[in-house]
């Protein structure tokens, strides 16, 4: 989504979560751990509408830095749960 660009990183880092098991946190709290990136991986693969998080959470994930780590991760957790993401 080409409009995350336009918010700053730590924007996006700071933005709460609405909703589920991490409602109130920060993404980049969240993101602190493993489960916790998975999940925000997860969570904006389902999102179908526009909204600020959404943007924040596509900003975050879309860091180098960030989509890196998660790439990795996905790689590892996938090859341990034989090719099952």
């Amino acid at each position: 989504m080409t409009t995350a660009t336009t918010i700053p990183y730590e924007t996006a880092a700071a933005a709460k979560i609405p909703f589920g098991p991490f409602q109130g946190q920060t993404i980049d709290e969240i993101a602190q751990n493993d489960n916790g990136l998975l999940y925000l991986d997860r969570v904006r693969a389902k999102i179908t509408f526009c909204s600020f998080f959404n943007l924040c959470l596509e900003a975050y994930l879309d860091n180098p830095t960030i989509a890196k780590e998660l790439s990795d991760l996905v790689v590892t957790t996938s090859s341990r749960n034989g090719g099952v993401r």
